[in-house]
């Protein structure tokens, strides 16, 4: 059996990287150095597999997700994806499978972006880790037949987790030619010759790799099925959080103004430091930084929720004890220190509610605990609350979507 804890936001991170240390990993490895881990075979078994590959290949809407590769080039996508006219006249794509299955014995590889908005097991990976390292997450499959590598040795612009879910594959991994990269400069392509590998083996199924930005490497398949999937993190930096303090600069008439472009040296020099002391100004907040972490997660494209039937009707909540409570958010409610005395003011997915204190034990535990029943919930509270009390803070919560409430699956 795989390990359940990889679709659980608060121990998905713990689980990736066992038998290593979660607080050694940020402290040792996260943004600064390569990890490779050896597991068992069916430590991702439960993600993904063929079979559900082909589910999703045949099933969903994946043609602007699909992409394939070979020797570093990227195919056309009409050389693998057909257009298909509706009854009405519109056009869309789908994939055409006997170009993708041609291709793929001639020794491309299959790239399937986004993955993570697919398939719920991998979405459940996607948002531990999210919650885990307060980055915003993308994972991408990758799959080859035969001994073709996709990309040539690169780097990428983002710290990666490599998932080997089936089959082997050869990796080599060389430390970085320029620390924390923003973009890809392929000018600044090394010798490959010139180069030791930190890491030169061959990945089976249940090994990960961490590999942080700016980091070369080269995978190369082995001429047998195989399939790996790479969650792209890509943290916040600082370039990011000055641009967006800087956002409320056309709110200042001193940098609206003109440059002093035809006066002298010494006036240039009174309005570049008064620019200085300006933008000082903005970056003296001593919680800019978190503000700018709930903004981040505020903003980011989120992977959307529903909890239908039951949350388009006014009652909100199903009839049944038995329906099941999901977090809105992933990351759960996270207390703001602005609230007035007596209330607790939470923040979520960019949005901000009030409740009295008193709610603080009720909030924690759903932070904690769900997905839980409605009857779980109200069974923890029951001496404390009334049950109608309890149910009512649920609908106020569901009404916002920060929670979800639906009826359990048969």
């Amino acid at each position: 059996m795989g390990i359940p804890q990889l679709t659980h936001p608060s121990n998905c991170l713990s689980a990736l990287i066992a038998p290593e240390q979660e607080a050694r990993f940020f402290d040792q490895y996260l943004g600064n150095d390569f990890l490779a881990i050896r597991g068992h075979r069916e430590k991702f078994r439960e993600i993904l597999s063929w079979r559900a590959l082909n589910g999703i290949l045949s099933y969903q809407a994946v043609a602007p997700q699909l992409r394939m590769s070979k020797e570093g080039t990227q195919l056309p996508l009409a050389s693998f994806l057909t257009t298909r006219y509706t009854v009405s006249g519109s056009s869309t794509q789908s994939p055409n499978a006997p170009a993708i299955i041609a291709h793929l014995r001639d020794g491309a590889s299959l790239i399937l972006n986004e993955i993570d908005r697919l398939h719920p097991p991998i979405r459940s990976v996607a948002e531990g880790l999210e919650v885990a390292t307060r980055s915003v997450v993308q994972v991408n499959l990758y799959a080859s037949w035969r001994s073709s590598p996709g990309f040539d040795l690169h780097y990428d612009a983002h710290d990666v987790f490599i998932l080997q879910i089936e089959g082997p594959k050869h990796w080599k991994v060389f430390r970085p030619t320029e620390r924390y990269p923003i973009s890809y400069k392929t000018q600044q392509k090394p010798d490959v010759l010139s180069l030791e590998p930190v890491f030169d083996d061959v990945l089976t199924p249940g090994d990960l790799l961490y590999i942080p930005r700016g980091w070369w490497h080269v995978v190369t398949p082995l001429d047998e099925p195989t399939m790996h999937l790479t969650a792209g993190l890509h943290p916040p930096t600082g370039i990011k959080l000055v641009e967006w303090a800087m956002r409320d600069l056309a709110a200042s008439e001193l940098l609206r103004m003109d440059l002093p472009r035809f006066g002298d040296r010494e006036n240039q020099r009174k309005y570049l430091a008064a620019v200085r002391e300006n933008v000082a100004n903005m970056l003296r907040d001593e919680d800019l930084i978190e503000k700018f972490l709930d903004h981040v997660e505020a903003t980011s494209d989120r992977r959307p929720r529903f909890s239908l039937p039951a949350s388009a009707t006014p009652k909100i909540l199903p009839d049944s004890a038995d329906a099941i409570i999901t977090l809105g958010s992933p990351s759960g409610f996270r207390p703001k220190p602005d609230a007035e005395p007596g209330d607790i003011k939470i923040a979520f997915a960019g949005k901000e509610l009030t409740f009295s204190d008193a709610t603080v034990p009720l909030l924690d535990y759903l932070s904690h605990s769900a997905p839980l029943s409605v009857a779980e919930f109200c069974r923890r509270f029951e001496d404390q609350f009334p049950v109608n009390d309890l149910k009512e803070f649920l609908a106020e919560l569901a009404c916002h979507g920060a929670i979800l409430v639906s009826e359990p699956e048969i």
